[in-house]
């Protein structure tokens, strides 16, 4: 983890599965494209487990963004992290909050499901 200077705000974090194929490969297509915004962390590794085990979260359900207190899960986050790549992920971003927030986690729940 980036250490914080006085004053300066930490990085958002993503939380994600490193063992699943298609969560690692988004995690590097975003990582990519959101010019260093987030720092990335697997949530298997020693950081993840501690950081889920603290905040009491399910990781292995959902991708997570924690930015300061704020927790986001599932569609919201990755919408999020949609809003901070280039042109095409904030139009996604848009088309994607057009839909509520109950039918956008269906169908990330979906997704999730099928996912390896």
């Amino acid at each position: 983890m980036e250490a914080r200077n006085k004053g300066q705000k930490r990085k958002p974090i993503v939380l994600y599965d490193g063992k699943c194929r298609f969560c690692t490969v988004s995690k590097n297509f975003a990582e990519k494209n959101t010019e260093n915004t987030y720092i990335f962390v697997d949530y298997h590794s020693n950081e993840g487990r501690k950081m889920s085990d603290t905040l009491h979260l399910t990781p292995e359900n959902t991708v997570y963004v924690i930015d300061g207190d704020s927790i986001k899960q599932k569609s919201e986050a990755s919408l999020s992290v949609l809003e901070n790549m280039q042109w095409w992920g904030r139009f996604l971003a848009v088309l994607g909050r057009m839909f509520p927030r109950s039918f956008s986690d269906f169908i990330y729940d979906i997704v999730a499901k099928h996912r390896s």
